[in-house]
């Protein structure tokens, strides 16, 4: 029972320059998915992590009821005497 279509002569085709099964076309385009994606992924992490992160420090302070420094990155918290 085959699995796959045989495409015939696998070892010259095209004048004379070594022909390559679709099954390795996909594989090298799947390897460099997997290198590719981690890098991408990385990169849009590194760029929008750290504005996220800001927010959501200024979200927290200010629900707790002081105001956010951005310029300094600080909570300001006026104590009640």
């Amino acid at each position: 029972m085959r699995l796959h279509k045989q495409t015939g002569n696998t070892e010259k085709q095209d004048g004379g320059k070594a022909a390559i099964n679709r099954h390795f076309r996909f594989e090298g385009k799947l390897m460099l998915v997997w290198v590719l994606l981690p890098l991408l992924v990385g990169i849009v992490a590194a760029l929008v992590l750290p504005n996220v992160l800001s927010w959501l420090e200024g979200d927290r302070c200010m629900n707790a009821g002081g105001q956010y420094d951005r310029e300094n990155g600080r909570c300001v918290v006026e104590t009640k005497r």
